[in-house]
């Protein structure tokens, strides 16, 4: 066994946050080079410890668009696509896709969502109104938000040891990989987003396949860009399992949506505090920095306590000297906002100004 897969209990404690710009032997990255050499290293352990193993971003696909309608009062066409995946293209799910036919290539947003009801009216105009294609999923038809050891994307892949957030983000993928050979679509130009468990998804698509110019996790807390190590609300840091959910309470209540290393870090017994946390290699500010050179724009609710957004503010100033390194100071963002744990016209609109700073608007 390797001495980057030892199991947890095995691994070192670190007082405070691994560092980022430290290489496995301790020694100091100084370059951008030097950066993605130790990313690449990184992934592998997160992949180890938490998401586990899954196909390759970028796997062939077939898209067939089943349905074409004007929307939005004849503004934009909307098509329903349905797109086949896996071994010979046993796998499927379908989208929407909101976009104006006017000969531009735009931006495109992906959105992993909670439901099959689809974006309200609001967020669909002013996502158009933007310049951008809006493109969103329901996660379920690739693996159910549930306890079950196989989905339809296990089925098709039974390889892979991945829980629900990687597959979840595998499916950004499969939709970045339809919207890159559409004519209306700039393919440098592509966003992923989602909202709590949906956010873990997207951070993990943005750190896994670098098609996506803009990672865009909306209150994603644990295992998204919160802190397994510090627990806190807006008022500052408790480490209080009971008002901010820990790694051991997800990994309990949510078992599925990793893969089973994660079980073997956090403390599963109520009240869930802390176990291993302090020998694992990687944090919040790990998987926020694992998305540079491109863009990271995360959204909290200062009043989502259970979200953490005390170490959500930690990652991502831990984060920030490996977006300063790679020269992009400003491609590491939190947007914070009084409220609570949604994902509102407030975080739509800081989103898409974040965009529009990247893609030059």
């Amino acid at each position: 066994m390797s001495r980057e897969f030892a199991p947890i209990e095995a691994l070192p404690e670190w007082n405070g946050l691994p560092p980022l710009l430290a290489d496995e032997d301790g020694n100091e990255i100084k370059t951008p080079e030097q950066w993605m050499n130790r990313r690449e290293a990184l992934i592998r352990l997160v992949e180890h410890y938490m998401l586990g193993q899954g196909p390759a971003f970028d796997a062939p696909i077939k898209g067939q668009v089943i349905k074409s309608e004007r929307a939005l009062e004849n503004q934009a066409l909307l098509d329903t696509v349905r797109v086949f995946y896996g071994p010979g293209f046993q796998g499927h799910f379908d989208m929407s896709v909101l976009y104006k036919d006017d000969g531009r290539k735009k931006p495109a947003i992906t959105w992993s969502l909670f439901s099959y009801t689809g974006p309200c009216p609001v967020e669909r105009e002013l996502v158009l109104e933007r310049g951008y294609v809006l493109c969103s999923f329901y996660r379920e038809q690739m693996t159910p938000d549930a306890p079950m050891k196989t989905g339809p994307a296990q089925a098709v892949y039974p390889e892979y040891d991945w829980g629900a957030i990687r597959i979840w983000a595998f499916q950004h993928s499969l939709a970045a990989s339809y919207l890159t050979a559409q004519p209306y679509v700039n393919p440098n130009a592509l966003v992923a987003t989602g909202h709590s468990r949906g956010g873990k998804a997207a951070l993990a698509a943005g750190i896994l396949d670098p098609r996506f110019a803009v990672t865009a996790p909306i209150n994603s807390g644990c295992g998204g860009c919160g802190n397994f190590r510090y627990l806190g609300t807006r008022d500052g840091l408790t480490q209080d399992p009971a008002l901010t959910e820990s790694l051991g309470r997800i990994a309990h209540v949510f078992p599925y949506w990793w893969n089973q290393t994660f079980q073997t870090i956090g403390e599963l017994n109520p009240p869930h505090g802390f176990k291993y946390e302090s020998r694992l290699p990687f944090d919040g500010h790990t998987l926020r920095a694992l998305v540079a050179p491109r863009a990271l724009f995360s959204s909290e609710g200062l009043d989502d306590a259970w979200a953490n957004p005390y170490g959500s503010q930690l990652s991502c100033k831990a984060a920030q000297p490996v977006f300063d390194l790679m020269g992009v100071p400003q491609n590491n963002r939190l947007f914070l906002r009084e409220g609570p744990h949604q994902f509102g016209e407030t975080d739509w609109r800081a989103l898409l100004d974040f965009c529009d700073q990247q893609f030059s608007f």
